[in-house]
């Protein structure tokens, strides 16, 4: 039988089936390749910063690769903590832009005048940051793997 949009009904496979018609006029598909990766690094905490890593275009957006990431973590059981210099309010923040504060296992707000190794206290742990002072910093003192924003992809797990 030929399928057919709308009420009529037509079989397939032995199974009754009815075409749902589409309102969309037009779609273009982009078939192009992506990276994925497995890295070999095992951790159980995720030290990250806020602004320009957790958001963009100078906090107006969010971050969703890295959001993905965390959920990914918190499906995992990492512990996720949170570093900032943020200048505001960071409960605020979170909320304006619909982060739940409840992903993250720890909020630490950081004086300015204080290096954020010094508040990586795991050994099993990884940090993400867009800043490469912070990060060339924490790799010296703490010996952990340091991440750029370009990196997060390479920490997705796409084995679903």
């Amino acid at each position: 039988n030929i399928f057919q949009l709308g009420t009529k009904y037509t079989e397939t496979m032995g199974y009754k089936i009815k075409a749902v018609p589409h309102l969309i006029q037009s779609a273009c598909v982009d078939r192009a390749l992506s990276n994925t990766y497995i890295l070999d690094i095992d951790y159980e905490y995720v030290y990250l910063d806020f602004d320009d890593t957790m958001t963009l275009n100078d906090g107006k957006d969010v971050n969703i690769m890295l959001i993905a990431y965390l959920y990914q973590c918190q499906n995992k059981g990492k512990k996720i903590i949170l570093l900032t210099r943020h200048a505001g309010e960071i409960m605020n923040t979170l909320e304006r832009l619909h982060i739940d504060p409840a992903v993250f296992h720890e909020i630490v707000h950081l004086d300015e005048e204080k290096d954020k190794s010094e508040y990586i206290l795991h050994k099993d742990s990884i940090f993400i940051d867009d800043s490469f002072r912070e990060r060339y910093d924490v790799s010296l003192k703490c010996g952990i793997p340091v991440f750029d924003l370009d990196g997060v992809e390479a920490l997705l797990d796409w084995r679903f």
